[in-house]
């Protein structure tokens, strides 16, 4: 794909699948950013891949709600087969699961917001069948957003002949038992047993495998009112589930309604003694760095979230000698924790780290929590930059509060 010619300014890779693969973009015609998915070439010689793709577009461009992505276009001439959809940049829902941070009621209420948006889809005629934590999307204003509806299916219209395979699609660990054994006759309420998976995750931190125990079993904090709604998502059933989408989603806000505010996410289990502690000890420390080193997605979240809690003073020499070979998750908790400690002595590598495409967010926002009135001239010059990064100098500007940085958003916003 020219970026030029179709009106775009490439910026960075963002995901890659074996069917397509998305792209950062400036909309140049827009002058906003967007995420443009491409179907791969190697995908271009299977006719079904194209019209599952030509699919996706139709179904997701015909959807209007907050709480799914919006289509902006398409093209699928000349031999560029795309679809441009608004950029969301807070992340998908993950990390909303594991954080400790959030309460049960805040992580209830942005899952009722998921279950809107799906009901919108469910009154179009079309059935997910892919619900799960990477395909909801999140803007930093915790706002969920519904993605892929690539192997969605229609019940009605003229497509529905089309769109329902026998081939089982979607990802096994949060599918229905219908959805295993006919992929191609399920209805509605096989997005409402996903819905139930990632509730029962949220719930005791582990994703319900074969003769499974009721949340409240696993945990006794799991609100009664909670466990049982989860539990109706899940019937093996799809009869035993709630009737629809609508009546799912008046449960929850009954629930959300009846939930005291104190009422929290239930205490994370783990092997390590550092959750019974207040600082991590030398031991725990270097056991979660291990974790945030090799440890899967899900361990790794965890850890993340411990660490950044209980990262004291006494590690701020380790966390600058970590830091130089540091990638991935590990490097950002770095950063993070530089900037909870308030940790002056690390302005200047921060400042070096804005040049980074992939962890300059990370090291902007650090610059701001600590104050590095040393990074104001570099924080500007990225937000003058041509760059989707430009929007991540906005707040710390804002936090250095300076005559100069001030000018330079309004600017900036002008």
């Amino acid at each position: 794909m020219n970026f030029r010619e179709s009106g775009f300014q490439k910026i960075r890779e963002i995901g890659k699948g074996g069917m397509a693969t998305v792209i950062l973009a400036k909309h140049l015609e827009l002058n906003s950013l967007v995420a443009v998915k491409i179907l791969n070439q190697d995908a271009m010689i299977d006719r079904e891949y194209i019209q599952r793709f030509y699919r996706e577009a139709r179904i997701t461009a015909s959807l209007n709600h907050p709480n799914i992505v919006r289509v902006i276009e398409s093209n699928f001439s000349g031999g560029d087969f795309y679809i441009v959809t608004e950029y969301i940049n807070g992340g998908d829902l993950t990390p909303v699961i594991y954080s400790p941070q959030l309460p049960l009621k805040k992580k209830l209420w942005i899952m009722s917001k998921v279950v809107n948006g799906l009901g919108y889809a469910h009154g179009k005629g079309i059935v997910h069948r892919d619900i799960k934590p990477s395909n909801i999307l999140m803007t930093q204003a915790f706002e969920p957003k519904l993605c892929d509806f690539g192997i969605s299916t229609m019940l009605m219209g003229p497509e529905s002949r089309l769109t329902q395979t026998n081939q089982l699609m979607g990802t096994m660990d949060y599918i229905s038992p219908e959805q295993r054994e006919d992929a191609k006759n399920v209805d509605f309420r096989t997005d409402l047993f996903s819905i139930g998976v990632i509730l029962y995750k949220m719930a005791t931190g582990r994703k319900p495998f074969g003769a499974f125990k009721r949340p409240i079993e696993i945990d006794k904090q799991v609100p009664p009112e909670l466990d049982k709604l989860i539990m109706k998502c899940l019937q093996p059933d799809p009869s035993d589930r709630y009737r629809n989408t609508g009546n799912l989603h008046q449960a929850l806000l009954q629930l959300i309604k009846s939930l005291d505010d104190s009422i929290k996410d239930p205490p994370m289990r783990s092997k390590n003694k550092v959750i019974d502690s207040t600082i991590i000890s030398d031991k725990d420390f270097d056991n979660l760095i291990h974790q945030l080193k090799q440890g899967p997605l899900s361990e790794k979240l965890k850890a993340k979230s411990l660490f950044l809690q209980k990262v004291h003073q006494k590690h701020k020499n380790r966390l600058i000698e970590l830091l130089a070979d540091a990638e991935g998750i590990l490097k950002e908790v770095l950063i993070e924790s530089m900037g909870i400690l308030k940790f002056t002595e690390s302005c200047d590598i921060l400042i070096e780290l804005l040049n980074d495409s992939y962890y300059n967010k990370f090291a902007a926002k650090a610059i701001g929590d600590i104050g590095c009135s040393n990074g104001e001239a570099s924080l500007l010059r990225l937000l003058n930059s041509d760059t989707e990064s430009a929007y991540i100098a906005i707040k710390p500007l804002g936090m250095l509060n300076s005559k100069k940085s001030i000018k330079g958003i309004r600017k900036f916003m002008n």
